[in-house]
Parts: C-alpha cells; structure tokens; sequence
C-alpha cells in the first residue's frame, strides 16, 4: 500500500511525457518512496516537511519521474508559510500546535 503514491507519480509522468527511464527506475523511486513513508512512521511529518520535499525531487530527479505540479506547489507552499510564521512568532513552535 506503501507504494502506491509513488506508481501513480510514475503513470501520470508517463501520461504528461515520455522519458527514457527503465523499469528499474520506477522500481528504485517507488522504494524511496516508500522508504520515506516508513522512516516518517515514528516522526511528525510537518517537522520534517522540507526534508522529505528535496528527498522526493531528488528521486524524482534521478529515476527521470516528472513529479505532479501541484503536488510540488502546495509544498513548497507550506514551507514558506512556515518560514513566515516563525519569522514572525519565533517563540511558537507552529508543528506541534498543528498536530
């Protein structure tokens, strides 16, 4: 079930454009995946977000999967609404308040 978010980034780059990526490829970028997923088990994701973000568009990156473009602007969203915040509030500490 782990990897199913990383074989539908896999069928909607195939969709959008053709790359020269192998099996191997997909099968090494839905393990990262799902290696993210599984260290992210025992952490709170929202800590961590900007970390797993450069993880995932570094796989993607290396395997040649064209990552969904919404999925990239909504994290990167929530990254700078987080710098803002503690910017602003830098006694709060926003990811546990959220959690």
């Amino acid at each position: 079930m782990i990897d199913h978010q990383g074989e539908r980034d896999i069928s909607r780059g195939r969709e959008a454009e053709s790359l020269s990526r192998t099996s191997l490829d997909e099968e090494l970028f839905c393990r990262g995946i799902e290696q993210i997923c599984v260290d992210d088990e025992q952490n709170n994701f929202l800590e961590n977000i900007g970390d797993y973000l450069a993880d995932i568009c570094y796989l993607a990156c290396k395997h040649q999967v064209k990552l969904e473009a919404k999925f990239i602007n909504t994290a990167l969203a929530c990254e700078i609404v987080e710098g803002i915040a503690t910017k602003l509030y830098p006694e709060v500490s926003f990811c546990h308040n959220l959690c």
